[in-house]
């Protein structure tokens, strides 16, 4: 090739000295001298030598192959001059690390075996205790048998047999396998039964002491421990006309009995456990390994045959037994190469020893699994050492010799594949941006599509009834029917319309969650009242649940929680067919501290259900299912991508399974600041005992639980016969009785019987699922004190009772007339349609208005205000000159003492929590969304309507407010 190397290249000189030695070879032009040529950079070699310079994708020239082949022989010299020197380091760094590991198996095998003795020891002598407990409570039963024979001296064999049925029938409830016996001098057994027959170890019975051991049971029979006691006096009974002397009195009691206490949960009940006696006969096995199941009747021989790593033999084992002051002995054995755990405990006063067979895996367990962790992260450790100090010495020694070598053709490399990788995400980028657009705009196509439908339907209603209204303003049983038709497709336009802007502020981030308290039974109400009246209307079946409730008041935004579970509930609704079942479940999953709440709100339906691809674009924006079922359903899509959308913004989750034909289940987990202070206040009821009367199990379970942390205690029965009696006998407060499926007859008695048997005033209320409305007529039929909504709620019970304790007023006036009846009401409205609707309502009402068309000319007016001219202001938002928020502070500040004590009510179509907190902000004392409901209008100015002009609850409030200040 002509390249001559005599040894090793400085690495200064590698580039010029090679460059310069293959161009000697090419074919360079004459006029080069050969000193010049070294000064030279490879590249402009290259070029002088005509040679093209290398690129990825191109094959390489003859002088490139030169180059790579002089470079290839450089690194095998310099390769085979290092690697004594490697192979010398790597047995040295393989030899301690041998070592280390030995020592350290050793070490950690020795640290174990001690653990595991420590364990053993500690178990064994736990199960002594229980057994010699139990011993000890068969030697007590004895002594009730004999002090018995001595109290009644039963002079009869009869009356013995008697006394021993007796005395056995009366322990037999603390312990079922015992059996009495008494012996006479003749070595006869006289049993429970009246059996009288010699008796097999009336020898080994003494006649001073009490005696405990094991005898062989026969014909199949397990083997028994007997408890033998001498009786002082030998006692004359007469047999069969003749005269015994009884001088035993002996307590039987199987093997099998002492099962439970061998067998120990820290081993999994792997533990193998036999009795045996001196000479190692086997009176008593459990066998749980089948490994270990020594088969005759003396163990000891079978114990000898096996292998005792610590203890060296079998007999070894037992001379430890006999030495140790504790008569115990434990150590290690192998069962065909497995490790098992000897453990032998002599029992004291009697000739028994247990003996306990544990796998070694069993044993220590925690231990073994950290012994075997670090055993294996050190080797692991040790390999990866070994690895890390061979690699670094080689590439320490390689990547300073290639550095220079390498560093243009590495420059290059880097920088092509950068341009690679920058092109290959730039043309991903164009992809991805290419279907994001290409399925926004069928998205968008087909959301637009599903609008024109959706809105068109509620505008063709309302055109057409106006139009029929037109021809029939004579007929005010059609014009009713008409207007109502018509409330209803305007309230669904509103609400299709709210949910598009609702979606707009969300996208752009322009909605804000309010921090307020909220009370769940309150918001749990709002929803049931929202959506029962639409499952009765379709025939549904709707059942509200709340469980394991203990913090019901919190701090979060209502609305959108509101929001969050009617959209869920609506489409529950929807999609359910006619007859089928709706259910929310509410319960308090966990606590993190004192601190947050966490809540689980759970829609269940046995709808039409979703394929598992719908699922996967549920949550997107304008994205609705579409079949012949659906397709009959009217909506924008968007109801579930706000309700992620808001369940995000809250730190939630939101979760579904469905199936097609099985129906849907969503769970949204919400975690909320606990609201300490409203707790606080929340239970007014101290000290009060409840009643529950005919409720199912699981319905009394969940009210329990709702009062596990509160002074209030609560009974339950299924038959109002058992509530009578129980309040004549207890001091009860509260009875909540079940008027579901009992007619008022049947009632108007029941609640007579009750408040009799108390023989005190007492509240009795109906509890049931549903409306307050659908009960009035039983509840004063019935002389009831009123209602309590399911699911229980402690909150709603107070306020129930509080009810009762302090007289209310209605938010209509006491001849029933609106609470609009006489006020006078100063208004803003820019929109002269609005401006008559708004007149017109409230004239229907009784009242009277001053109307303004901005909010400059409201303050103006307001100048030359006196106190009695006017109750409350309606103040529009968004207005030409003046805004309704600057007309506001322009009241609040002006010279008029009236514009800090008149209520202010914000009325504007912009029905967002930031809205509203921008209402407040301003001054304003309470928010209402367009189009105005005249029921929540009364509402609302209930709120501020008492005997004198503006001194209402707003006013008395900030009042007090500028006192303090």
């Amino acid at each position: 090739m002509g390249v001559q190397l005599d040894g090793i290249i400085p690495r200064r000189r590698w580039k010029m000295n090679i460059a310069a030695s293959l161009c000697l070879d090419m074919e360079c032009p004459q006029w080069y001298n050969k000193d010049d040529i070294v000064h030279l950079s490879a590249r402009a070699l290259r070029e002088k030598a005509a040679v093209p310079v290398w690129r990825r994708g191109k094959h390489m020239t003859q002088g490139d192959e030169r180059m790579k082949a002089a470079k290839a022989s450089i690194r095998q010299r310099l390769t085979h001059s290092k690697l004594p020197m490697l192979v010398l380091v790597g047995v040295v760094l393989f030899a301690l690390i041998f070592l280390g590991m030995r020592f350290f198996t050793r070490y950690t095998r020795e640290e174990l075996y001690r653990e595991s003795q420590n364990q053993l020891t500690e178990i064994t002598s736990q199960m002594y205790e229980k057994l010699s407990i139990t011993l000890e409570q068969q030697w007590d039963f004895l002594t009730v048998m004999d002090r018995s024979v001595a109290f009644y001296a039963p002079t009869t064999q009869e009356a013995l047999v008697q006394l021993l049925q007796a005395t056995q029938n009366q322990l037999m409830s603390q312990d079922s396998a015992l059996r009495f016996l008494a012996i006479d001098e003749s070595g006869n057994l006289i049993n429970a039964a009246g059996e009288r027959m010699p008796c097999e170890f009336a020898d080994t019975l003494g006649m001073t002491g009490r005696q405990c051991f094991l005898i062989r049971g026969k014909g199949g029979d397990e083997n028994q421990m007997v408890f033998s006691l001498p009786i002082m006096q030998p006692l004359k009974v007469a047999a069969e006309e003749k005269s015994i002397r009884i001088t035993h009195l002996v307590l039987l009691k199987g093997m099998s009995s002492l099962t439970p206490f061998f067998r120990s949960s820290a081993f999994h009940t792997q533990n193998s456990t036999y009795v045996v006696i001196s000479d190692g006969v086997k009176m008593y096995s459990d066998a749980a390994d089948e490994n270990i199941n020594f088969l005759g009747r003396n163990i000891y021989p079978a114990l000898r045959t096996l292998r005792y790593p610590h203890a060296g033999n079998f007999d070894n084992c037992l001379t430890e037994l006999e030495a140790s002051d504790n008569h115990f002995t434990c150590t290690d054995v192998l069962v065909d190469k497995t490790q098992y755990f000897l453990c032998m405990k002599r029992l004291t006063g009697c000739d028994w020893t247990m003996l306990f067979l544990v796998p070694g895996v069993e044993v220590a367990a925690g231990a073994r699994a950290m012994v075997d962790s670090i055993t294996l992260i050190v080797n692991i450790a040790f390999f990866v050492l070994l690895l890390l100090t061979v690699g670094a010495m080689y590439f320490l020694l390689t990547a300073m010799q290639n550095r220079e070598r390498y560093a243009v053709e590495t420059e290059n490399a880097q920088a092509l594949a950068q341009a690679n990788a920058e092109l290959d995400q730039a043309r991903q980028a164009a992809v991805d941006a290419l279907k994001l657009a290409e399925s926004a705009n069928v998205s968008k196509t087909a959301f637009l599509t599903n609008m024109s439908h959706d809105i068109r339907t509620p505008m063709n209603a309302i055109i057409g009834l106006t139009n029929l209204m037109q021809h029939d303003l004579n007929n005010p049983e059609k014009l009713q029917a008409y207007i109502d038709k018509l409330h209803t497709s305007s309230e669904h336009l509103l609400g299709l319309i709210n949910d598009v802007l609702d979606m707009s502020k969300i996208e752009s981030g322009a909605v804000t969650l309010r921090m307020d308290e909220v009370n769940l039974a309150e918001q749990i109400e709002q929803i049931e009242a929202i959506i029962r009246p639409q499952t009765r209307q379709r025939g549904q079946h709707f059942i509200v649940r709340a469980s394991q409730i203990h913090h019901e008041n919190f701090i979060g935004d209502a609305t959108r929680l509101r929001q969050v579970l009617l959209n869920i509930l609506s489409n529950a609704v929807k999609y359910t067919q006619q007859g089928g079942e709706i259910s929310l479940d509410v319960r308090e999953v966990s606590r993190s501290g004192h601190s947050y709440v966490k809540y689980a709100f759970v829609v269940k339906d046995n709808g039409i259900g979703m394929t598992e691809e719908f699922q996967k674009h549920l949550f997107d924006v304008f994205t609705r299912a579409e079949d012949s079922v659906t397709n009959k359903v009217q909506g924008t899509g968007l109801g579930m991508a706000i309700s992620k959308s808001i369940v995000d913004m809250m730190g939630g989750v939101i979760n579904v399974e469905s199936a097609p034909g099985e129906g849907s289940r969503f769970e949204v987990l919400l975690e909320f600041k606990v609201d300490a202070q409203a707790d606080d206040r929340a239970h007014t009821v101290k000290d009060c005992h409840l009643l529950l009367v005919g409720y199912a199990p699981g319905r009394v379970a969940d009210v329990q639980d709702a009062l596990e942390h509160t002074p209030v205690t609560a009974e339950a029965v299924e038959r109002p016969e058992d509530a009578v009696s129980i309040l004549r006998q207890e001091d009860v407060d509260v009875v909540l009785l079940s008027c579901q499926y009992r007619a008022p007859e049947m009632l108007r008695p029941l609640v007579r019987q009750m408040r009799e048997a108390a023989g005190k005033p007492i509240f009795v209320f109906c509890m049931q699922a549903g409306q307050r409305e659908e009960v009035l007529d039983i509840i004063s039929a019935c002389g009831l004190d009123g209602f309590v909504p399911l699911p229980f709620f402690l909150s709603n019970l107070e306020n129930e009772m509080a009810k009762l304790r302090t007289e209310f007023g209605n938010i209509g006036n006491v001849d029933g007339t609106s609470v609009l009846n006489g006020m006078r009401l100063l208004c803003a409205e820019d929109n002269p349609l609005n401006a008559e609707i708004l007149e017109e309502l409230l004239h229907m009402q009784g009242a009277t208005c001053t109307i303004y068309s901005d909010g400059k000319q409201l303050v103006e007016a307001f100048d030359h205000v006196r106190p009695s001219d006017y109750d409350v202001i309606l103040m529009d938002v968004q207005m030409p000159v003046m805004n309704g928020y600057e007309a506001t502070r322009a009241l609040r500040a002006s010279d008029n003492p009236v514009g800090r004590t008149i209520p202010i009510i914000a009325m504007t179509a912009n029905a967002f929590a930031d809205d509203i907190q921008q209402s407040m902000d301003a001054g304003m004392d309470m928010h209402l969304s367009k189009p105005i409901d005249i029921a929540v209008l009364e509402k609302t100015l209930s709120l501020f309507r008492t005997d004198k002009k503006n001194h209402g609850r707003a006013v008395f409030k900030r009042r007090v407010m500028e006192m303090e200040k």
